[in-house]
């Protein structure tokens, strides 16, 4: 069973765009679909983009500055799916110990 969300990239073209006709695709499918965003628990939201009986395909978006964790003590989970990743925009910050 395939859920339709309305979603219009193919997964062929997510693996083969430039991030910023990725980023375009997203924001204007959002904007006109306005999809259903969920906050994870690690302060992170998920936007929901494909669904079927193998696959989920998901959009996360980390907001800047400090994140609001809240349930899930385990930083580590598992998921039942394969898990594969495309970043699509990143920056690396770095935190001071004390």
């Amino acid at each position: 069973m395939r859920v339709d969300i309305g979603f219009p990239l193919t997964l062929e073209h997510i693996h083969s765009a430039s991030p910023a006709d990725l980023i375009t695709a997203l924001r204007s499918w959002i904007a006109r679909d306005n999809p259903t965003c969920l906050m994870h628990p690690h302060g992170f939201l998920v936007v929901l983009l494909q669904r079927s009986d193998k696959q989920d395909w998901r959009f996360h978006f980390w907001p800047k500055g400090p994140r609001k964790l809240t349930g899930m003590p385990a930083m580590i989970h598992t998921h039942d799916k394969i898990i594969e990743s495309r970043i699509i925009k990143a920056a690396l910050q770095t935190s001071s110990m004390k």
